[in-house]
């Protein structure tokens, strides 16, 4: 570990985390319930689905898109760049009456 990130860690470690009681009822249960091992982990795995909530991972965990699927958007984007294509609008409406129920 780098000396700058050890340094954060140990601040981190020596600042305390106060937390309402109704989040450490909750942290308790989850610890109880054998779903995590600590409250550190359930804290570890709330900020991860936060931060996948809020775009900060997005693509973290995406698999790789295969050759033919790149190309196909690079088809559709080269479309769209030389006027080749319909607003969303009027495809849809087109879809609407093509698969309405009769």
């Amino acid at each position: 570990m780098k000396r700058r990130e050890q340094e954060a860690t140990l601040i981190f470690m020596a600042s305390p985390l106060h937390l309402d009681s109704t989040t450490q009822q909750a942290m308790d249960e989850l610890v109880s319930a054998g779903m995590f091992e600590s409250r550190e982990q359930v804290l570890s795995e709330g900020v991860r689905l936060v931060r996948r909530r809020e775009g900060f991972d997005a693509g973290v965990d995406a698999e790789p898109l295969d050759p033919s699927t790149i190309a196909a958007i690079e088809r559709g984007i080269e479309d769209m760049e030389q006027g080749r294509s319909r607003p969303a609008k009027d495809v849809f409406d087109d879809l609407r009456r093509r698969y309405a129920p009769t």
